[in-house]
């Protein structure tokens, strides 16, 4: 009788530990989760794409969106890996240049491969560059709709 109650007591103590731990992580914020990312989740329409600095690792899984690239999300077929680094460089020659020729690069690969939406952070803003439009800021990200005449 003893050993029932003793094994009762244990099943319990382990769902409780394990319901406990459940809503804990249900509940936790998720690892790049911030205001820009809820904003991008929340506004999403399906066929758009972002491009995003290659180094935002998270906000691809937090935002739950397609992006252009990111440096997380390798391949590992050859000839992907050769794609992936291409999209690589592609996407940190737009965010090194300013004016016209991130214009140019932004119509190349809007028309390319479809991207509706390019995230900035505030500290990397492009000057002067044509076909964006401001449609969401924060105190660190700023988020443009590119314009549908560059597709």
């Amino acid at each position: 009788m003893m050993i029932r109650i003793s094994f009762l007591l244990l099943f319990l103590l382990i769902g409780y530990f394990g319901v406990h731990n459940v809503i804990v992580l249900l509940n936790s914020p998720r690892n790049g989760s911030n205001s820009c990312t809820r904003y991008v989740h929340n506004s999403f329409k399906p066929g758009s794409i972002y491009l995003i600095p290659t180094d935002l690792e998270s906000f691809r899984m937090a935002a739950k969106v397609p992006v252009f690239i990111d440096f997380k999300s390798n391949p590992y077929k050859d000839y992907e890996v050769i794609e992936w680094y291409d999209r690589n460089k592609i996407a940190n020659n737009f965010y090194s240049t300013e004016g016209k020729e991130a214009s140019k690069i932004l119509e190349e690969i809007s028309g390319k491969y479809g991207i509706t939406h390019v995230v900035m952070r505030n500290d990397n803003l492009i000057n002067d560059c044509k076909g964006l439009h401001e449609v969401y800021k924060d105190n660190d990200f700023r988020i443009y709709e590119v314009d549908r005449t560059l597709n």
